[in-house]
Protein backbone atom coordinates (compact mmCIF):
# COMPACT_ATOMS: atom_id res chain seq x y z
CA UNK A 1 0.00 0.00 0.00
CA UNK A 2 1.26 3.45 -1.09
CA UNK A 3 1.37 6.30 1.29
CA UNK A 4 -0.88 9.28 1.17
CA UNK A 5 -0.19 11.55 -1.77
CA UNK A 6 -2.51 14.43 -1.63
CA UNK A 7 -1.71 17.74 0.03
CA UNK A 8 -4.70 18.25 3.01
CA UNK A 9 -8.10 19.50 1.58
CA UNK A 10 -6.24 19.41 -2.12
CA UNK A 11 -8.41 18.73 -4.93
CA UNK A 12 -7.98 16.54 -8.19
CA UNK A 13 -7.62 18.14 -11.34
CA UNK A 14 -10.95 18.99 -13.16
CA UNK A 15 -11.60 17.13 -16.45
CA UNK A 16 -11.08 20.90 -17.64
CA UNK A 17 -7.45 21.45 -16.79
CA UNK A 18 -8.60 23.73 -14.04
CA UNK A 19 -7.44 22.84 -10.64
CA UNK A 20 -8.65 24.93 -7.45
CA UNK A 21 -7.47 24.23 -4.04
CA UNK A 22 -8.16 24.79 -0.44
CA UNK A 23 -5.61 26.30 2.14
CA UNK A 24 -4.76 23.92 4.57
CA UNK A 25 -7.12 24.08 7.16
CA UNK A 26 -5.31 25.31 10.12
CA UNK A 27 -3.99 28.14 7.80
CA UNK A 28 -7.46 29.65 7.71
CA UNK A 29 -9.14 31.93 10.83
CA UNK A 30 -12.62 32.85 11.07
CA UNK A 31 -12.69 36.30 13.90
CA UNK A 32 -16.21 37.34 12.58
CA UNK A 33 -19.66 36.01 13.61
CA UNK A 34 -18.70 33.30 11.72
CA UNK A 35 -15.88 32.69 13.76
CA UNK A 36 -18.42 32.69 16.71
CA UNK A 37 -20.39 30.11 15.06
CA UNK A 38 -17.64 27.95 14.50
CA UNK A 39 -16.30 27.88 18.12
CA UNK A 40 -19.56 27.20 19.38
CA UNK A 41 -19.64 24.17 17.24
CA UNK A 42 -16.54 23.19 18.99
CA UNK A 43 -17.70 23.78 22.40
CA UNK A 44 -20.46 21.33 20.83
CA UNK A 45 -18.81 18.60 20.00
CA UNK A 46 -16.72 18.37 23.25
CA UNK A 47 -19.87 18.33 24.98
CA UNK A 48 -21.03 15.56 22.57
CA UNK A 49 -17.37 13.83 23.57
CA UNK A 50 -19.51 12.80 26.83
CA UNK A 51 -21.28 10.25 25.24
CA UNK A 52 -17.85 8.54 22.91
CA UNK A 53 -18.91 5.57 24.47
CA UNK A 54 -22.84 5.88 23.35
CA UNK A 55 -21.14 6.36 19.71
CA UNK A 56 -18.99 3.53 19.57
CA UNK A 57 -21.17 1.10 21.33
CA UNK A 58 -23.18 -0.14 18.31
CA UNK A 59 -18.92 -1.57 16.78
CA UNK A 60 -18.02 -2.66 19.86
CA UNK A 61 -20.95 -4.23 20.87
CA UNK A 62 -22.49 -5.24 17.85
CA UNK A 63 -24.64 -8.36 19.48
CA UNK A 64 -25.98 -6.42 22.50
CA UNK A 65 -26.46 -3.28 21.71
CA UNK A 66 -30.15 -1.74 21.51
CA UNK A 67 -30.54 0.25 18.12
CA UNK A 68 -33.58 2.80 18.31
CA UNK A 69 -32.96 3.91 14.70
CA UNK A 70 -31.37 1.61 11.51
CA UNK A 71 -28.69 4.40 11.40
CA UNK A 72 -28.13 4.87 14.81
CA UNK A 73 -24.18 3.88 14.28
CA UNK A 74 -23.73 6.70 11.90
CA UNK A 75 -22.78 9.19 14.63
CA UNK A 76 -19.75 7.48 15.38
CA UNK A 77 -18.51 8.58 11.92
CA UNK A 78 -20.14 11.88 11.55
CA UNK A 79 -18.72 13.14 15.36
CA UNK A 80 -15.52 12.02 14.13
CA UNK A 81 -15.56 14.35 10.60
CA UNK A 82 -16.65 16.99 11.95
CA UNK A 83 -14.08 16.77 15.14
CA UNK A 84 -11.34 16.02 12.77
CA UNK A 85 -11.95 18.93 10.47
CA UNK A 86 -12.33 21.14 13.77
CA UNK A 87 -9.51 19.88 15.06
CA UNK A 88 -7.49 20.17 12.19
CA UNK A 89 -8.65 24.14 11.63
CA UNK A 90 -8.36 25.21 15.41
CA UNK A 91 -5.87 23.26 16.98
CA UNK A 92 -7.58 22.71 19.52
CA UNK A 93 -5.30 20.76 22.73
CA UNK A 94 -8.92 19.54 23.89
CA UNK A 95 -10.29 18.58 20.45
CA UNK A 96 -6.92 17.21 18.81
CA UNK A 97 -6.61 14.66 22.02
CA UNK A 98 -10.39 13.15 21.78
CA UNK A 99 -9.86 12.88 18.25
CA UNK A 100 -7.27 10.72 18.81
CA UNK A 101 -8.58 8.68 21.02
CA UNK A 102 -11.71 8.06 19.12
CA UNK A 103 -10.15 7.68 16.03
CA UNK A 104 -8.26 4.73 17.81
CA UNK A 105 -11.24 2.94 19.42
CA UNK A 106 -13.37 2.89 16.19
CA UNK A 107 -10.12 1.47 14.36
CA UNK A 108 -9.72 -0.92 17.19
CA UNK A 109 -14.07 -2.81 15.99
CA UNK A 110 -12.62 -3.70 12.60
CA UNK A 111 -13.44 -7.22 11.58
CA UNK A 112 -10.62 -9.16 10.17
CA UNK A 113 -12.20 -9.21 7.04
CA UNK A 114 -11.88 -5.26 7.14
CA UNK A 115 -15.93 -4.89 7.92
CA UNK A 116 -16.37 -1.83 9.98
CA UNK A 117 -20.36 -1.53 9.91
CA UNK A 118 -22.57 -2.51 13.01
CA UNK A 119 -24.45 -5.68 11.71
CA UNK A 120 -23.62 -9.23 12.55
CA UNK A 121 -22.24 -10.90 10.04
CA UNK A 122 -25.27 -12.87 8.98
CA UNK A 123 -26.92 -8.97 8.73
CA UNK A 124 -24.54 -7.28 6.72
CA UNK A 125 -26.42 -7.54 3.75
CA UNK A 126 -29.95 -7.54 5.29
CA UNK A 127 -30.00 -4.59 7.22
CA UNK A 128 -31.86 -1.17 5.67
CA UNK A 129 -28.94 0.64 6.01
CA UNK A 130 -26.61 -2.06 5.08
CA UNK A 131 -23.41 0.11 4.24
CA UNK A 132 -24.03 3.21 5.54
CA UNK A 133 -22.47 3.32 9.00
CA UNK A 134 -19.26 1.48 7.03
CA UNK A 135 -19.09 4.59 4.59
CA UNK A 136 -19.62 6.82 7.55
CA UNK A 137 -16.55 5.53 9.27
CA UNK A 138 -14.15 5.56 6.24
CA UNK A 139 -15.25 9.01 5.80
CA UNK A 140 -13.98 9.89 9.10
CA UNK A 141 -10.82 7.92 9.04
CA UNK A 142 -10.15 8.98 5.56
CA UNK A 143 -10.33 12.75 6.57
CA UNK A 144 -8.14 11.99 10.28
CA UNK A 145 -5.41 10.11 7.75
CA UNK A 146 -5.15 13.33 5.43
CA UNK A 147 -5.11 15.75 7.62
CA UNK A 148 -2.95 14.45 10.99
CA UNK A 149 -1.29 12.56 8.45
CA UNK A 150 -2.19 9.29 10.14
CA UNK A 151 -0.86 5.89 8.70
CA UNK A 152 -3.17 3.68 10.80
CA UNK A 153 -5.92 5.57 10.13
CA UNK A 154 -5.15 5.43 6.10
CA UNK A 155 -4.81 1.62 6.45
CA UNK A 156 -8.18 0.90 8.25
CA UNK A 157 -9.56 3.08 5.67
CA UNK A 158 -7.61 1.00 3.07
CA UNK A 159 -9.32 -2.01 4.47
CA UNK A 160 -12.49 -0.85 4.64
CA UNK A 161 -12.29 -0.46 0.57
CA UNK A 162 -10.74 -3.75 0.18
CA UNK A 163 -13.85 -5.02 1.95
CA UNK A 164 -15.92 -3.37 -0.33
CA UNK A 165 -14.31 -4.78 -3.61
CA UNK A 166 -14.34 -8.33 -2.09
CA UNK A 167 -18.01 -8.38 -1.00
CA UNK A 168 -20.04 -6.42 -4.38
CA UNK A 169 -17.15 -7.82 -7.38
CA UNK A 170 -17.89 -7.60 -10.09
CA UNK A 171 -20.58 -4.86 -9.55
CA UNK A 172 -23.61 -5.49 -12.16
CA UNK A 173 -26.84 -4.49 -12.26
CA UNK A 174 -29.11 -5.63 -9.77
CA UNK A 175 -25.81 -6.33 -7.51
CA UNK A 176 -27.06 -6.48 -3.76
CA UNK A 177 -24.74 -3.53 -3.19
CA UNK A 178 -27.89 -1.50 -4.43
CA UNK A 179 -30.49 -2.70 -1.99
CA UNK A 180 -31.72 -1.26 1.62
CA UNK A 181 -32.79 2.29 2.15
CA UNK A 182 -33.66 4.92 -0.19
CA UNK A 183 -33.70 2.74 -3.49
CA UNK A 184 -30.12 1.92 -2.38
CA UNK A 185 -28.93 5.87 -1.87
CA UNK A 186 -27.68 4.30 1.77
CA UNK A 187 -25.26 1.89 0.06
CA UNK A 188 -24.38 3.85 -2.92
CA UNK A 189 -22.91 6.61 -0.50
CA UNK A 190 -19.82 5.16 -0.43
CA UNK A 191 -19.12 6.17 -3.89
CA UNK A 192 -17.56 9.41 -2.77
CA UNK A 193 -14.63 7.19 -0.58
CA UNK A 194 -14.00 4.62 -2.75
CA UNK A 195 -12.82 6.96 -5.26
CA UNK A 196 -11.15 9.05 -2.50
CA UNK A 197 -9.10 5.91 -2.35
CA UNK A 198 -8.04 6.27 -5.27
CA UNK A 199 -6.70 10.03 -4.95
CA UNK A 200 -4.63 9.28 -2.09
CA UNK A 201 -3.38 5.43 -2.90
CA UNK A 202 -3.04 5.43 -6.37
CA UNK A 203 -4.45 2.06 -6.28
CA UNK A 204 -6.77 1.61 -9.67
CA UNK A 205 -8.52 -1.47 -7.92
CA UNK A 206 -10.72 1.76 -6.50
CA UNK A 207 -11.64 3.71 -9.25
CA UNK A 208 -12.58 0.21 -11.22
CA UNK A 209 -15.06 -0.32 -8.33
CA UNK A 210 -16.44 3.16 -8.02
CA UNK A 211 -17.23 3.50 -12.12
CA UNK A 212 -18.70 -0.45 -12.02
CA UNK A 213 -20.61 0.79 -9.27
CA UNK A 214 -21.85 3.91 -10.96
CA UNK A 215 -22.54 2.71 -14.40
CA UNK A 216 -25.12 0.10 -12.77
CA UNK A 217 -26.85 2.09 -10.01
CA UNK A 218 -30.37 2.72 -12.07
CA UNK A 219 -31.07 6.20 -10.07
CA UNK A 220 -27.86 7.37 -10.77
CA UNK A 221 -28.32 6.20 -14.19
CA UNK A 222 -31.50 7.37 -14.63
CA UNK A 223 -30.79 11.36 -13.18
CA UNK A 224 -27.55 11.47 -15.25
CA UNK A 225 -29.73 10.60 -18.61
CA UNK A 226 -32.44 13.05 -17.95
CA UNK A 227 -30.47 15.77 -16.21
CA UNK A 228 -33.46 15.65 -13.52
CA UNK A 229 -33.47 14.67 -9.90
CA UNK A 230 -35.74 11.91 -8.51
CA UNK A 231 -38.50 12.42 -6.02
CA UNK A 232 -36.44 10.74 -3.80
CA UNK A 233 -35.31 10.94 0.06
CA UNK A 234 -33.08 14.08 -0.72
CA UNK A 235 -30.12 13.41 1.63
CA UNK A 236 -29.14 9.65 0.86
CA UNK A 237 -29.37 11.15 -2.87
CA UNK A 238 -26.79 13.95 -2.37
CA UNK A 239 -24.31 11.84 -0.64
CA UNK A 240 -23.87 9.96 -4.26
CA UNK A 241 -24.52 12.63 -6.41
CA UNK A 242 -21.62 14.74 -4.90
CA UNK A 243 -19.42 11.14 -5.00
CA UNK A 244 -20.00 11.51 -8.83
CA UNK A 245 -18.51 14.95 -9.06
CA UNK A 246 -15.27 13.24 -7.35
CA UNK A 247 -15.33 10.35 -9.85
CA UNK A 248 -15.75 12.55 -13.00
CA UNK A 249 -12.52 14.68 -11.53
CA UNK A 250 -10.90 10.86 -11.08
CA UNK A 251 -11.51 10.34 -14.66
CA UNK A 252 -11.09 13.39 -16.49
CA UNK A 253 -14.39 12.73 -18.01
CA UNK A 254 -15.53 15.91 -18.97
CA UNK A 255 -18.83 14.17 -20.15
CA UNK A 256 -19.08 13.25 -16.38
CA UNK A 257 -18.74 16.38 -15.04
CA UNK A 258 -21.07 18.44 -17.85
CA UNK A 259 -24.12 15.69 -16.68
CA UNK A 260 -23.80 15.87 -13.22
CA UNK A 261 -23.78 19.73 -13.51
CA UNK A 262 -26.82 19.66 -15.37
CA UNK A 263 -28.50 18.17 -12.52
CA UNK A 264 -26.94 20.05 -10.06
CA UNK A 265 -28.89 23.24 -11.73
CA UNK A 266 -31.65 20.96 -12.14
CA UNK A 267 -31.94 20.88 -8.30
CA UNK A 268 -30.91 24.95 -8.26
CA UNK A 269 -34.23 25.78 -10.18
CA UNK A 270 -36.71 23.66 -8.95
CA UNK A 271 -36.36 22.47 -5.31
CA UNK A 272 -34.07 24.87 -3.37
CA UNK A 273 -35.39 26.81 -1.08
CA UNK A 274 -34.47 30.46 -1.23
CA UNK A 275 -32.57 29.75 2.09
CA UNK A 276 -30.27 27.50 0.76
CA UNK A 277 -31.75 24.31 1.70
CA UNK A 278 -33.97 21.62 -0.08
CA UNK A 279 -36.52 18.92 0.63
CA UNK A 280 -40.41 18.89 1.82
CA UNK A 281 -40.52 15.97 4.49
CA UNK A 282 -37.07 14.65 3.58
CA UNK A 283 -37.62 14.41 -0.33
CA UNK A 284 -37.45 15.99 -3.37
CA UNK A 285 -41.32 15.38 -4.33
CA UNK A 286 -42.72 18.77 -4.37
CA UNK A 287 -41.43 21.93 -5.02
CA UNK A 288 -40.59 24.56 -2.49
CA UNK A 289 -43.91 25.51 -0.58
CA UNK A 290 -44.00 26.72 2.69
CA UNK A 291 -45.90 23.89 4.97
CA UNK A 292 -47.80 23.97 8.26
CA UNK A 293 -46.21 21.01 9.42
CA UNK A 294 -42.58 22.75 9.16
CA UNK A 295 -40.95 19.56 7.76
CA UNK A 296 -38.82 21.57 5.46
CA UNK A 297 -34.90 21.84 5.19
CA UNK A 298 -33.59 18.82 6.81
CA UNK A 299 -30.28 19.61 7.78
CA UNK A 300 -28.39 16.72 7.04
CA UNK A 301 -29.30 17.49 3.23
CA UNK A 302 -28.01 21.15 3.79
CA UNK A 303 -25.36 19.82 4.99
CA UNK A 304 -24.81 17.33 2.05
CA UNK A 305 -26.39 20.03 -0.66
CA UNK A 306 -23.42 22.14 0.90
CA UNK A 307 -20.58 19.48 0.11
CA UNK A 308 -22.07 18.70 -3.44
CA UNK A 309 -21.69 22.10 -4.21
CA UNK A 310 -18.33 22.89 -2.89
CA UNK A 311 -17.05 20.18 -4.87
CA UNK A 312 -18.63 21.29 -8.20
CA UNK A 313 -16.96 24.90 -7.77
CA UNK A 314 -13.34 22.73 -7.48
CA UNK A 315 -13.84 21.14 -10.30
CA UNK A 316 -15.35 24.16 -12.43
CA UNK A 317 -14.41 27.38 -10.56
CA UNK A 318 -17.78 28.19 -11.93
CA UNK A 319 -19.12 31.46 -9.54
CA UNK A 320 -22.56 30.25 -9.40
CA UNK A 321 -21.43 27.46 -7.21
CA UNK A 322 -19.89 30.24 -4.54
CA UNK A 323 -23.01 32.45 -5.03
CA UNK A 324 -24.82 29.11 -3.44
CA UNK A 325 -22.19 28.56 -0.70
CA UNK A 326 -22.96 31.48 0.35
CA UNK A 327 -26.94 31.55 0.20
CA UNK A 328 -26.45 28.30 2.39
CA UNK A 329 -23.93 29.10 4.81
CA UNK A 330 -25.65 32.75 5.60
CA UNK A 331 -29.36 31.15 5.99
CA UNK A 332 -29.91 27.56 6.24
CA UNK A 333 -26.62 26.23 7.78
CA UNK A 334 -26.43 29.26 10.41
CA UNK A 335 -30.37 29.04 10.55
CA UNK A 336 -30.55 24.91 11.65
CA UNK A 337 -27.74 26.21 14.04
CA UNK A 338 -28.71 27.71 17.55
CA UNK A 339 -26.90 31.18 17.73
CA UNK A 340 -25.12 30.00 20.91
CA UNK A 341 -24.08 26.44 19.23
CA UNK A 342 -25.66 24.22 21.76
CA UNK A 343 -28.90 22.96 19.92
CA UNK A 344 -29.87 21.72 16.25
CA UNK A 345 -33.20 21.45 14.22
CA UNK A 346 -34.16 18.75 12.23
CA UNK A 347 -36.20 20.46 9.97
CA UNK A 348 -36.14 24.68 9.70
CA UNK A 349 -39.06 25.56 8.84
CA UNK A 350 -40.75 28.77 7.72
CA UNK A 351 -43.30 29.07 9.93
CA UNK A 352 -43.94 29.05 13.80
CA UNK A 353 -40.76 27.82 15.62
CA UNK A 354 -37.35 25.98 15.43
CA UNK A 355 -38.34 22.65 17.02
CA UNK A 356 -34.92 21.73 18.91
CA UNK A 357 -33.49 18.31 18.72
CA UNK A 358 -33.23 16.42 22.12
CA UNK A 359 -33.23 12.38 22.76
CA UNK A 360 -30.46 10.36 23.11
CA UNK A 361 -30.19 9.67 18.87
CA UNK A 362 -30.69 11.69 15.65
CA UNK A 363 -29.21 12.17 12.68
CA UNK A 364 -28.85 15.89 12.50
CA UNK A 365 -26.86 16.32 15.64
CA UNK A 366 -24.07 15.16 13.98
CA UNK A 367 -24.59 16.23 10.43
CA UNK A 368 -24.74 19.90 11.30
CA UNK A 369 -21.70 20.11 12.85
CA UNK A 370 -19.95 18.69 10.08
CA UNK A 371 -21.27 21.67 8.08
CA UNK A 372 -19.83 24.33 10.73
CA UNK A 373 -16.83 22.85 10.31
CA UNK A 374 -16.41 22.85 6.64
CA UNK A 375 -16.62 26.73 6.94
CA UNK A 376 -12.70 27.73 7.09
CA UNK A 377 -12.72 25.74 3.34
CA UNK A 378 -15.19 27.86 1.96
CA UNK A 379 -13.63 31.90 2.15
CA UNK A 380 -10.65 31.26 0.03
CA UNK A 381 -9.37 29.49 -2.95
CA UNK A 382 -5.84 29.31 -4.90
CA UNK A 383 -5.92 28.68 -8.33
CA UNK A 384 -3.14 29.10 -11.58
CA UNK A 385 -3.40 32.56 -11.86
CA UNK A 386 -3.71 33.43 -7.98
CA UNK A 387 -6.12 33.76 -5.38
CA UNK A 388 -10.05 34.28 -4.93
CA UNK A 389 -11.90 35.48 -1.83
CA UNK A 390 -15.29 33.88 -2.22
CA UNK A 391 -16.70 34.48 1.02
CA UNK A 392 -16.58 38.22 2.45
CA UNK A 393 -16.31 37.26 6.64
CA UNK A 394 -13.73 38.25 8.65
CA UNK A 395 -10.72 36.03 8.42
CA UNK A 396 -7.41 35.80 8.69
CA UNK A 397 -5.38 32.95 5.51
CA UNK A 398 -2.11 32.04 4.98
CA UNK A 399 -2.09 30.96 1.11
CA UNK A 400 0.28 29.66 -1.10
CA UNK A 401 -0.05 31.65 -4.18
CA UNK A 402 2.30 30.48 -7.76
CA UNK A 403 4.94 29.17 -4.86
CA UNK A 404 4.90 32.67 -2.69
CA UNK A 405 3.55 32.50 0.57
CA UNK A 406 1.19 35.42 1.52
CA UNK A 407 -0.90 36.27 4.18
CA UNK A 408 -4.41 37.65 3.68
CA UNK A 409 -6.54 39.45 6.04
CA UNK A 410 -10.20 40.37 5.72
CA UNK A 411 -12.03 42.93 8.16
CA UNK A 412 -15.79 42.45 6.99
CA UNK A 413 -19.03 43.94 7.80
CA UNK A 414 -20.92 42.50 5.83
CA UNK A 415 -23.65 41.37 5.37
CA UNK A 416 -24.85 43.69 7.77
CA UNK A 417 -23.34 46.56 5.45
CA UNK A 418 -21.71 45.94 2.07
CA UNK A 419 -18.05 46.76 3.42
CA UNK A 420 -14.86 44.79 3.68
CA UNK A 421 -11.26 45.53 3.44
CA UNK A 422 -8.41 43.09 2.58
CA UNK A 423 -5.04 43.20 3.15
CA UNK A 424 -1.74 41.87 2.00
CA UNK A 425 1.56 40.85 3.82
CA UNK A 426 4.44 38.61 2.03
CA UNK A 427 8.30 38.90 1.34
CA UNK A 428 9.06 41.25 -2.04
CA UNK A 429 6.30 41.69 -4.86
CA UNK A 430 4.19 39.20 -5.95
CA UNK A 431 2.19 39.01 -9.47
CA UNK A 432 -1.01 37.50 -9.42
CA UNK A 433 -4.57 37.70 -9.98
CA UNK A 434 -6.57 39.05 -7.17
CA UNK A 435 -10.32 37.30 -7.75
CA UNK A 436 -12.86 39.00 -5.14
CA UNK A 437 -17.03 37.47 -5.76
CA UNK A 438 -18.83 40.49 -5.58
CA UNK A 439 -22.46 38.91 -4.06
CA UNK A 440 -25.67 38.79 -5.47
CA UNK A 441 -28.22 41.44 -5.18
CA UNK A 442 -26.05 44.53 -4.60
CA UNK A 443 -25.38 47.72 -6.40
CA UNK A 444 -23.05 50.42 -6.73
CA UNK A 445 -19.99 48.18 -6.18
CA UNK A 446 -16.78 50.50 -5.75
CA UNK A 447 -13.49 48.38 -5.51
CA UNK A 448 -10.12 50.60 -4.23
CA UNK A 449 -6.80 49.63 -4.24
CA UNK A 450 -4.96 51.19 -1.37
CA UNK A 451 -7.84 53.92 -0.76
CA UNK A 452 -8.00 54.61 -4.73
CA UNK A 453 -10.55 53.47 -7.04
CA UNK A 454 -9.95 51.24 -9.65
CA UNK A 455 -12.10 51.04 -13.35
CA UNK A 456 -12.36 47.02 -12.77
CA UNK A 457 -15.52 44.93 -13.47
CA UNK A 458 -17.36 44.15 -10.33
CA UNK A 459 -20.64 42.65 -11.40
CA UNK A 460 -23.03 41.12 -8.78
CA UNK A 461 -22.64 37.71 -8.32
CA UNK A 462 -19.47 37.73 -10.77
CA UNK A 463 -15.57 37.94 -10.14
CA UNK A 464 -13.68 41.29 -9.86
CA UNK A 465 -10.04 40.45 -10.97
CA UNK A 466 -7.51 42.44 -9.83
CA UNK A 467 -3.73 41.66 -11.93
CA UNK A 468 -1.02 43.39 -10.42
CA UNK A 469 2.29 43.17 -8.60
CA UNK A 470 1.29 43.04 -5.16
CA UNK A 471 3.25 44.31 -2.31
CA UNK A 472 3.25 43.62 1.11
CA UNK A 473 1.06 46.74 3.12
CA UNK A 474 -1.52 46.76 -0.08
CA UNK A 475 -5.25 47.18 1.20
CA UNK A 476 -8.08 45.93 -1.19
CA UNK A 477 -11.07 47.86 0.49
CA UNK A 478 -15.24 46.43 -1.24
CA UNK A 479 -18.07 48.43 -0.78
CA UNK A 480 -21.57 48.09 -2.52
CA UNK A 481 -25.08 48.98 -1.58
CA UNK A 482 -27.48 46.38 -0.25
CA UNK A 483 -30.92 45.98 -2.10
CA UNK A 484 -34.02 43.64 -1.26
CA UNK A 485 -35.22 41.38 -3.64
CA UNK A 486 -38.14 38.29 -3.68
CA UNK A 487 -38.74 34.62 -4.18
CA UNK A 488 -41.79 33.18 -5.08
CA UNK A 489 -42.64 29.60 -3.22
CA UNK A 490 -44.95 27.21 -5.28
CA UNK A 491 -47.99 28.37 -2.92
CA UNK A 492 -47.64 31.76 -4.10
CA UNK A 493 -46.13 33.20 -1.25
CA UNK A 494 -42.92 35.46 -1.16
CA UNK A 495 -39.32 35.34 0.70
CA UNK A 496 -38.09 38.78 1.26
CA UNK A 497 -34.16 38.73 0.60
CA UNK A 498 -31.70 41.83 1.38
CA UNK A 499 -28.45 40.45 -0.34
CA UNK A 500 -27.73 36.93 0.89
CA UNK A 501 -29.93 36.74 3.53
CA UNK A 502 -33.47 35.83 3.94
CA UNK A 503 -35.21 37.79 6.45
CA UNK A 504 -38.49 36.73 8.40
CA UNK A 505 -40.72 38.62 11.05
CA UNK A 506 -39.62 37.19 14.53
CA UNK A 507 -41.98 37.97 17.11
CA UNK A 508 -38.96 38.82 19.57
CA UNK A 509 -39.49 42.53 17.22
CA UNK A 510 -42.94 42.74 17.36
CA UNK A 511 -44.49 41.93 20.45
CA UNK A 512 -48.26 41.93 20.65
CA UNK A 513 -48.71 41.28 17.26
CA UNK A 514 -50.01 37.98 15.44
CA UNK A 515 -47.35 37.14 12.67
CA UNK A 516 -50.21 35.67 10.79
CA UNK A 517 -52.29 38.72 10.39
CA UNK A 518 -49.19 40.09 8.15
CA UNK A 519 -51.37 39.72 5.03
CA UNK A 520 -48.78 41.88 2.13
CA UNK A 521 -45.01 41.39 1.76
CA UNK A 522 -43.30 43.74 3.65
CA UNK A 523 -41.62 46.63 2.14
CA UNK A 524 -38.10 46.71 4.04
CA UNK A 525 -35.55 49.98 4.31
CA UNK A 526 -33.08 47.70 3.31
CA UNK A 527 -30.34 50.98 5.51
CA UNK A 528 -32.65 50.92 8.41
CA UNK A 529 -29.61 48.92 10.16
CA UNK A 530 -30.50 48.08 13.96
CA UNK A 531 -29.52 45.87 16.97
CA UNK A 532 -32.00 44.32 18.66
CA UNK A 533 -31.90 43.79 22.70
CA UNK A 534 -30.09 40.66 22.53
CA UNK A 535 -27.59 41.40 19.71
CA UNK A 536 -29.50 40.72 16.51
CA UNK A 537 -29.58 42.93 13.33
CA UNK A 538 -33.06 44.21 12.39
CA UNK A 539 -34.13 46.31 10.17
CA UNK A 540 -37.29 48.67 9.58
CA UNK A 541 -40.16 47.63 6.91
CA UNK A 542 -43.89 48.41 6.29
CA UNK A 543 -46.98 45.96 5.78
CA UNK A 544 -50.47 45.58 5.67
CA UNK A 545 -51.64 44.22 8.98
CA UNK A 546 -55.50 43.31 9.66
CA UNK A 547 -56.36 45.26 7.02
CA UNK A 548 -54.11 48.57 8.07
CA UNK A 549 -50.68 49.37 7.19
CA UNK A 550 -48.28 49.64 10.32
CA UNK A 551 -44.51 49.32 10.70
CA UNK A 552 -42.95 45.68 11.41
CA UNK A 553 -39.59 44.87 12.07
CA UNK A 554 -37.32 42.31 10.18
CA UNK A 555 -34.24 40.05 11.07
CA UNK A 556 -31.82 37.65 9.21
CA UNK A 557 -33.34 34.36 9.39
CA UNK A 558 -30.16 32.89 10.81
CA UNK A 559 -31.03 34.38 13.66
CA UNK A 560 -34.62 33.49 13.76
CA UNK A 561 -36.98 31.38 15.95
CA UNK A 562 -34.20 30.61 18.82
CA UNK A 563 -37.57 30.86 21.04
CA UNK A 564 -39.62 27.70 22.40
CA UNK A 565 -42.80 26.54 22.25
CA UNK A 566 -43.25 27.01 25.98
CA UNK A 567 -42.58 30.41 25.73
CA UNK A 568 -44.71 31.35 23.22
CA UNK A 569 -48.01 33.53 24.18
CA UNK A 570 -50.19 32.22 21.17
CA UNK A 571 -49.47 32.44 17.14
CA UNK A 572 -46.04 31.85 15.89
CA UNK A 573 -42.62 32.58 16.83
CA UNK A 574 -41.80 33.67 13.57
CA UNK A 575 -42.33 34.00 9.95
CA UNK A 576 -40.43 34.30 6.63
CA UNK A 577 -43.17 33.44 3.66
CA UNK A 578 -45.86 36.28 3.32
CA UNK A 579 -48.47 37.35 0.71
CA UNK A 580 -48.75 39.74 -1.65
Amino acid sequence: MSSTTLAPNTPPESPRGFRLDCPRLENVRLTGRLGDRHAANIRYLLWRYRDADKMLEPFEHRDTWQRLQDWDGETAGKWLDAAVLSAASSQDEQLVAAVEEFANELRATQEDDGYLGTELPQNRLRASWPLWMHWYAMTALLAHARLFDDPLSLECAVRCGDWLIGEFSPVREGSAMFEGANQGAGSMAVLDQIVTLYFVTGEVRFLDFANDAARCFPPLKQMLASGKALPYHAYSMLTYLGGYVLLAQANKDESQLAAIERVWQEIADNHLFPTGSLSTNECLNVPPTDLVNGHLQETCATVEWLIFTHRLLLATGNVQYANALELTVNNALLGAQSVDGTKWTYFTPLQNYKSWLIGPTNCCYFSGPRGIAKLPELIYHVDAGGCRVDLFESSTAQLNVLGHDLRLTQESSYPKIGQTRISMTMEGDVDFALSLRIPQHVTNTIVALNGVPLPVAAASGEYAEISRSWASGDTVDVTFDMVTHTHRLSDGSVVISRGAEVLCADLRDNPGLRLDEISTVPRVDVASVKTSCDGRRVYSAQAIVNGNEQPIMLTPFAESGNLTPGVLSGGASYRTAFRE
